[in-house]
């Protein structure tokens, strides 16, 4: 009984253990994984993964293999010789929110990694509503445990100080 009053006694005395704080930064087509590091009175990020989606500033047609296929017209309006107009098929494929969302599943996939390897016990998310929207459910169960913060916004090209600013608040 003796023995566990002393070793409580001795851990009073020591710091608090800070928590492993990861912050994400992410649009749809850049995310950034920073590490949260130094004393409470000053702060520091490290950036630990960059992921790029280069199809994020191309055009549709620039990331679409052909256009659209061509249609004949097989109505006949009441009287007269059978229409021969042709037009384009439309298509409500839209390659853009495929790329999106196969990038958020790749961001949710290096969040569970890097969770894991540097046993992380906060996360705090900055994304734009849409993006935020993809993301969620592509989260671990595990990594939504550590999510502490969510945080709807374009943040992307902030600065270290800025984001550590909103990620306190």
């Amino acid at each position: 009984m003796a023995k566990a009053k002393k070793t409580i006694k001795r851990l009073a005395g020591l710091p608090p253990v800070r928590p492993i704080r990861l912050l994400l930064v992410a649009d749809s087509g850049t995310a950034r994984l920073l590490r949260v590091t130094g004393t409470l009175a000053s702060q520091k990020l490290a950036e630990i993964a960059r992921l790029e989606l280069p199809a994020a500033h191309l055009k549709n047609l620039e990331m679409l293999s052909d256009k659209t296929g061509r249609v004949f017209d097989r109505a006949r309006g009441g009287q007269g010789p059978r229409s021969t107009a042709r037009h384009g098929a439309a298509s409500d494929f839209d390659p853009h929110t495929v790329a999106y969302e196969r990038f958020a599943k790749l961001v949710a996939q290096l969040l569970d990694v890097k969770r894991r390897g540097s046993s992380a016990s906060e996360l705090v998310i900055i994304a734009p509503p849409r993006f935020l929207g993809l993301l969620r459910p592509q989260l671990s169960k595990p990594t939504q445990k550590i999510v502490v913060r969510e945080l709807a916004r374009e943040m992307v090209r902030a600065t270290d100080a800025q984001l550590l600013r909103i990620s306190r608040d």
